[in-house]
Parts: structure tokens; C-alpha cells; sequence
């Protein structure tokens, strides 16, 4: 018997809605993250690299877009740097039980 009360956690490159363009990994975890807030689960979806950084809700489901972060020459690692902090920040602050990447 699955708990009822977990928060679960995706982080995916892409969501619907957001920039226009989909494909199957956004849609996937869009549809999984409904399903789990129809099974009475709290959800939160990680969008990283993203052009701004804002969080809204979408149908129940908690989705963080997280501006992609550039310096010159060590874009790709001060990128993941910030977004693995601010993940791992939220994560403790929203007591998230499940992390799927």
C-alpha cells in the first residue's frame, strides 16, 4: 500500500506550456504529476534552464521554472551549481520525500 501523504518531485528539462515546445519527456511527467495529484499526492516539477525564473501552480501541481545561469566559459557548471542548490533548498523547505531525475 502506497503512503498518501508524500510530496514527489520530478526535475525535467521540458513542461507543457511554458515555452511552447514539448516533446515526450514533458509530456510524460505532465501527465505522471496529475495522475499522482488525482491519487491525493503533492507534486513539484524542477524545469531547469529555463529563460526566467518563476513558480506557479498548473492543475495542482507546484512547477518551478529555474533561469538558466551563464558565466562565461563554465556556463554548463554554474548552471547545474545553482540549480542543484536551489533543488536541494526546496527540497528541505517542502519536505520532499521523492526526487526523480
Amino acid at each position: 500500500m502506497i503512503q498518501k501523504d508524500l510530496h514527489i518531485a520530478f526535475i525535467t528539462p521540458e513542461y507543457p506550456n511554458i515555452n511552447g515546445a514539448v516533446g515526450g519527456i514533458g509530456t510524460f511527467t505532465y501527465n505522471l504529476a496529475r495522475e499522482l495529484v488525482v491519487k491525493q499526492h503533492t507534486v513539484s516539477v524542477f524545469v531547469h534552464s529555463q529563460s526566467e525564473s518563476r513558480v506557479f501552480l498548473d492543475k495542482g501541481v507546484k512547477v518551478h521554472l529555474v533561469k538558466k545561469k551563464t558565466l562565461k566559459g563554465f556556463t554548463w557548471l554554474s548552471n547545474r551549481l545553482f540549480f542543484n542548490a536551489y533543488v536541494n533548498r526546496v527540497v528541505v523547505q517542502d519536505h520532499i520525500s521523492i526526487l526523480e531525475a
